[in-house]
């Protein structure tokens, strides 16, 4: 073969890897920025204004950040260990929290319900709840009430209520259909009151006398008959855009096995299993013991993967 030939077939073998790999570079670099707008276009909320006739792009902060949630925790009087979990874990990503409980919880803002402590006082618990966000309505967005045993993501609660208006008489939650037609908004999975639903139940609900407030241990079934009377609708259809639950009204091993889609006929709108029941925003887990509350916040927040 000829020395230029020879020269000539070098020169196109170095020159090869190098277009392969300035080739493969430039679609990863696409691939990469593709992603990331795609991220950026589900996860912030770009906010233009009008400049001569032109968009001016001036703010990617996300809006949910802006959201500021008061929290009212259900608390059975005597379970220090609940109330620790619940301390030591998500409630701190609230902006504000307060107990509810027959009994001080000491180091916490308690609103105390001056009764013996039982299941017959969770609706008087409940309507104090309620009362003390009316009483700080002015303060705050919206106002999650959740049980002592119920593990919430404030970050994923923050991102949901960002699409709903505040003004809007609604509560978020799990729809259970069962005990009266058209179901009820499950007290454990935790329930998220708009500002305007808060009012509406406490003046025309609560002073107005339009809804029954003597004890009653079901105390969600009580709450969505008052929503009734008093024009505040509930909202349990809160799956994301792959039919995934993010209000739970039981714990995730029950949701993650085969047979539980609809928890038997209970569940309003019925959800697959394994890791296809559950949103990656999902919101709350009930019925979740201390322990478990610490696992959960483990898995969520601490533990990274290494490669």
């Amino acid at each position: 073969m000829p020395a230029m030939e020879i020269r000539r077939l070098l020169r196109v073998s170095y020159v090869f890897p190098f277009v392969l790999l300035v080739s493969c570079s430039v679609g990863i670099y696409w691939n990469y920025s593709r992603k990331e707008a795609l991220y950026k276009a589900q996860h912030l909320r770009i906010l233009r204004t009008k400049v001569s006739g032109s968009e001016l792009e001036i703010s990617l902060q996300p809006s949910h950040r802006k959201l500021r949630i008061f929290c009212l925790i259900i608390h059975r009087a005597g379970n220090k260990a609940k109330g620790a979990a619940v301390l030591a874990t998500w409630v701190k990503r609230c902006d504000e929290y307060a107990f509810v409980s027959t009994r001080p919880y000491s180091g916490v803002p308690t609103i105390i319900v001056p009764k013996n402590e039982s299941r017959q006082t969770l609706w008087a618990k409940c309507q104090a709840a309620i009362r003390h966000a009316y009483s700080i309505r002015n303060d705050y967005d919206w106002f999650l009430k959740a049980d002592d045993d119920t593990y919430i993501i404030m970050e994923n609660l923050r991102y949901f209520l960002s699409n709903y208006s505040t003004q809007d008489p609604v509560v978020f939650g799990s729809l259970l259909d069962h005990v009266i037609p058209d179901g009820f908004l499950a007290g454990g999975a935790g329930l998220a009151f708009s500002r305007r639903a808060v009012q509406l139940v406490v003046e025309r609900g609560f002073d107005g006398k339009r809804c029954n407030t003597s004890d009653h241990e079901i105390e969600d079934v009580r709450l969505e008959e008052c929503f009734r009377k008093v024009d505040v609708h509930h909202d349990g259809k809160t799956l994301d855009d792959f039919g995934r639950g993010r209000f739970f009204a039981h714990r995730p091993m029950t949701h993650f096995t085969p047979g539980n889609e609809d928890l038997h006929g209970w569940l309003k709108y019925g959800l697959s299993h394994h890791i296809n029941c559950c949103s990656d925003s999902a919101i709350s887990f009930h019925y979740i013991t201390p322990v478990s509350m610490y696992i959960l916040e483990y898995f969520i927040y601490i533990l990274k993967p290494h490669s």
